[in-house]
């Protein structure tokens, strides 16, 4: 014991990192009356020291609490006594002092380790440190207390906070804030842990009357049997990113209990595969807590990779157990196709996800420049020696054996050229390599110290083979992120997991065969140094588009969204109301809607009026190519209040009532106001939400407010028996949610009638952004192309509030000033013959035939947009034109009148061109600024175009849209 500080100390100045280290500390009990300690002996047996209890004043006398660090085992309870440690004072700069939060107060030591072993090293020394007097009332002799409230501790302490546990940040600390957590949660906490301790120091308390206050952040509860990496890499990476809506917290399956229902809104089960997790989704189930299941590995088939997994063949217990969670989850969350495969027999709401890594590990490796020579203040270096490193766990213990021969290969061939190391899984017989240096490393949970380390030590080859075995080939790239990570170029197995390594491209791909695998550690070897610093730096590029958790936040939103909503649905219906067949901007803007829910694997149907069965539309064959089912129902539709006929709408609805019953509707969806499936929402307590756009304000009332009383008896009696009596007023003939895609008029209508607002964009899909990236792959200068004149499109049916004859008299002006374009003018031109006619005299009095082309509707706009130099928008009548979306994603120039929502996106000579006004001189202004861009100072256009891009996908992208409509939809039904 004299020389306990020292052995600590001994250890710590060893290291080159800040660290911690910690040992034993023994449980004694000193005789009260002859101050005699009834220590007889004690055990130092490693495996047998430590106990379950997280109190040590329960331990018996002459127990050692101490033993070999593991993360996850941290993660389940704490053994590591706080008068047994030794670290760097760094450590409270860098990730935060102990937190002084009131409902943190008796576990405030194991709550610094959780943050703490995130980032670094925890060293156990084999020796006695400290010694507790547990006779002692004042001694340090508990751990923590967390099973007064184990409950809040967790949720509290998943929380990240080590910004604010800084102590240049400590004194502005809050040690009562409940802000971001449950309703629930908080009144628990309240009453259970803040007032108590603010009724003892009342000079400190402060109202609390906010904690009541409705949270919108969601706290979403993930289980598995034990805590290893693939919690942070499936959950806890997104978890700071998504703080401001989403509070993760992270349970043992074997600590689940029925009150965190209490306070929980989801829960994900992470893999597992026990009773106690079977049991719990039950309750989940039974309280309408929606439940997630994830895989990251095909669990059904990894029993025949070997014995180890033969817990969980068939007819076991935990295959049972996993078929029943996996059955009875509202949504399953895939990593892989393969594994997508096997669930779908027993699950078909599989939602598939990618593996993912934070930015920081992989971008900094662009900002640091990695060095040769020797390393000087934190540099990271790459040696002349070659590094090639095995990363993985004894997964990979038949892979590593296969390619054995080629490793000693090239041991004997470079000898002390070459350094091997092999992190995670060690091999017997590594002492065969005998010519090379070898470094080994243990497996380690804590997988963000891992990274750290991977990110520093820097490795010119990683090695990572894989056999297409059935249960292998589910495996995520992980191994990909990780040796891009340490500054590596990375040799995979030419199998269905590396599908996008591109071989000598960012990465090298090698067939599982004997002496291929020699043969490309060769080439890499011998390669020149800038050639593998290229694949390392695509692989980057590549990882960072892709890979990243920044890149995937709103994929990974949108599975849980999408999982909630399951929930609340059920086997139950979404009924989208189109308000005509053809395809114009609202049919167009819904049907996509009702396409994402399709693909989310909910049952949809589509109404479409009466009027257009039998026409083949396109609304109807969009829905029959995508598997959607169509009813056609006859019903009326307005775009504005004061046209509503009430008691027309009454008698229509009906139809909606008796469609919903029919097919367990549980929400409905139109475009435009269609009053006849709002009063059936409210008649059967059914949500609905409807989508509109351009309104007057002076429109948004009725001119015939009243209805009469004796219009229900009319309807009552039109009903056949046993159908619901519909009882209507003023305020059930309105939406009461509505959707726009403008933030401009979903103002107008909140404004207008009350309703609950909401602005998603419309979903671009990913063909368009496509097309984007490869006219930026072509990296050409559209200007340099010698064309005889540009060529302008314009969007819409041709109508007079589209703008089509102003834009045509522009052209006409254009060229009277010496500048000749083309004009195509796309959409259906048939509904208004007179407004073409004046079109057409436009087109005459200018002389301008062989500039302006008619090209009709299209089905597939982005070919005939692909043609374009430029989008033109000349309405004053728009909410937001879908068409300049899908060109801002193909990288095409806008150029727009300031119509309805487009300035909220299209900034002028930032995001694209924006007209002063809305007659033709403003037309030709914006159009002759542009031209002089084009043809003078291409690199302008193309700035905007990369602007433009950027934002639209921020906006526009699937998984984005996906998660903001799942997300209102969620919010209306809860509500």
């Amino acid at each position: 014991m004299n020389d306990a500080l020292e052995s600590l100390y001994n250890v710590i100045s060893s290291k080159q990192k800040p660290s911690l280290v910690f040992g034993y500390a023994r449980i004694e009990e000193v005789d009260k009356n002859t101050n005699i300690n009834t220590e007889n002996s004690y055990n130092t047996d490693n495996n047998k020291t430590t106990t379950t209890n997280n109190n040590t004043a329960n331990y018996n006398p002459n127990t050692l609490v101490g033993k070999q660090f593991e993360y996850y085992q941290l993660i389940e309870t704490n053994s590591i006594h706080l008068s047994s440690v030794l670290h760097h004072k760094s450590l409270f700069d860098f990730y935060g002092a102990f937190d002084c939060h009131i409902a943190m107060r008796d576990s405030y030591v194991w709550d610094l380790w959780l943050r703490w072993a995130k980032a670094v090293p925890f060293i156990f020394v084999d020796k006695v440190i400290s010694v507790i007097d547990i006779s002692n009332a004042m001694s340090l002799s508990e751990l923590n207390k967390t099973d007064r409230d184990k409950n809040a501790f967790r949720i509290l302490s998943s929380k990240e906070r080590n910004e604010g546990l800084k102590p240049e940040y400590l004194n502005g600390y809050e040690i009562d804030n409940l802000e971001g957590y449950s309703k629930e949660f908080k009144a628990e906490t309240y009453f259970k842990q803040i007032l108590p301790w603010g009724m003892r120091h009342k000079e400190l308390i402060t109202d609390k009357l906010s904690y009541y206050n409705e949270s919108k952040i969601e706290v979403i509860l993930v289980t598995k049997a034990t805590f290893d990496s693939t919690i942070d890499i499936t959950i806890m990476n997104f978890k700071e990113l998504l703080k401001d809506r989403y509070h993760f917290i992270y349970i043992p399956s074997s600590q689940l209990n029925n009150e965190l229902l209490l306070f929980v809104d989801a829960v994900i089960f992470h893999r597992t595969c026990d009773l106690k997790s079977n049991d719990f989704m039950k309750e989940c189930k039974k309280k309408g807590i929606p439940v997630l299941y994830l895989l990251d590995d095909d669990l059904l088939n990894i029993y025949k990779l070997g014995d180890e997994f033969a817990y969980l063949a068939p007819g076991t217990v935990t295959h049972n157990a996993l078929i029943y969670q996996i059955k009875n989850a509202d949504a399953v969350i895939s990593y892989s196709t393969s594994i997508s495969q096997t669930i779908m027999p027993y699950n078909k709401r599989v939602l598939l996800l990618k593996t993912n890594i934070l930015s920081r590990y992989i971008c900094d490796n662009n900002l640091l420049q990695i060095k040769e020579g020797n390393k000087e203040n934190g540099e990271r270096i790459r040696t002349k020696t070659i590094k090639i490193a095995f990363i993985g766990g004894n997964a990979r213990e038949e892979e590593l054996e296969f390619i054995w021969e080629d490793l000693l290969y090239i041991s004997e061939k470079y000898k002390d050229k070459v350094e091997f190391y092999f992190w995670g899984y060690i091999p017997e017989k590594i002492n065969q390599i005998s010519k090379s240096k070898v470094y080994t490393s243990e497996f380690t949970t804590s997988y963000y110290e891992y990274l750290s380390r991977l990110f520093e030590f820097v490795f010119d080859i990683v090695i990572s083979p894989l056999f297409e075995k059935i249960a292998k080939i589910a495996k995520c790239p992980i191994k990909y992120l990780e040796a891009t990570v340490s500054g590596a170029v990375g040799i995979y197995s030419d199998v269905i997991p590396y599908e996008d390594v591109r071989d000598g491209i960012n990465g090298i791909k090698a067939k599982n065969i004997k002496g291929e695998w020699r043969k490309k550690l060769e080439m890499v070897i011998e390669m020149d140094k800038n050639c593998r610093e290229e694949i390392v730096q695509n692989a980057r590029n590549h990882i960072m588009k892709q890979y990243t958790t920044e890149s995937q936040i709103e994929l990974f939103e949108a599975a849980i969204q999408s999982g909630i909503l399951h929930s609340r649905i059920g086997n139950g219906t979404v009924l989208y109301v189109v308000h005509s067949g053809y395809l114009g901007g609202a049919e167009n803007h819904l049907l996509r809607h009702a396409l994402l829910t399709k693909e989310n694997h909910f049952d949809v149907w589509v109404c479409i009026p009466l009027y257009f069965k039998g026409k083949k539309e396109r609304v109807e064959q969009i829905c029959i190519e995508n598997g959607i089912k169509v009813h056609y129902v006859n019903y009326s539709i307005y775009t504005d209040v004061a046209s509503i006929d009430t008691e027309r709408a009454i008698l229509e609805s009906k139809a909606f009532v008796k469609l919903a019953l029919q097919y367990k509707v549980r929400l409905f969806h139109s475009d435009t106001l269609i009053p006849a499936a709002q009063i059936a929402s409210h008649e059967l307590n059914i949500p609905h939400i409807a989508s509109v756009y351009t309104v007057d304000k002076a429109r948004l009332t009725f001119t015939d407010n009243v209805i009469m009383a004796d219009k229900d008896e009319a309807v009552d009696n039109s009903l056949k028996n046993n159908e619901p009596t519909i009882h209507v007023t003023l305020k059930h003939i309105l939406p009461k949610y509505i959707h726009s895609d403008s933030v401009h008029y979903a103002n107008i209508w909140h404004e207008g009638i009350g309703a609950e607002r909401r602005c998603i964009r419309g979903w671009i899909p990913k063909a368009f952004f496509d097309k984007g990236e490869y006219r930026l792959e072509l990296n050409q200068s559209f200007a340099e192309q010698q064309k005889s004149s540009l060529v302008f499109g314009v969007c819409g049916t041709v109508q007079e509030r589209k703008g089509q004859h102003k834009l045509i008299e522009a052209v006409g002006i254009l060229k009277q000033k010496g500048l000749e374009v083309r004009l195509n003018i796309i959409g259906y031109n048939h509904f208004f013959p007179n407004y073409m006619e004046s079109c057409q005299s436009i087109i005459q009095k200018y002389q301008i035939e062989d500039q302006i082309f008619f090209i009709g509707f299209v089905p597939q706009p982005d070919e005939e947009l692909s043609r374009l130099d430029a989008l033109v928008c000349a309405g004053d009548w728009e909410s937001f034109p879908q068409a300049i979306l899908e060109a801002m994603a193909m990288r095409i120039p806008v150029i727009s009148t300031p119509v309805g929502g487009v300035p909220e996106l299209i900034m002028d000579r930032i995001t694209g061109y924006l007209a002063k006004g809305y007659e033709v001189e403003n037309l030709v202004e914006i159009i002759s600024d542009f031209i002089h861009d084009y043809e003078n100072n291409y690199s302008v256009v193309s700035n905007i175009v990369d602007n433009a891009f950027s934002a639209v996908f921020k906006e526009c992208n699937e998984h984005y849209v996906t998660k903001e409509l799942f997300k209102y939809y969620n919010d209306i039904i809860t509500n």
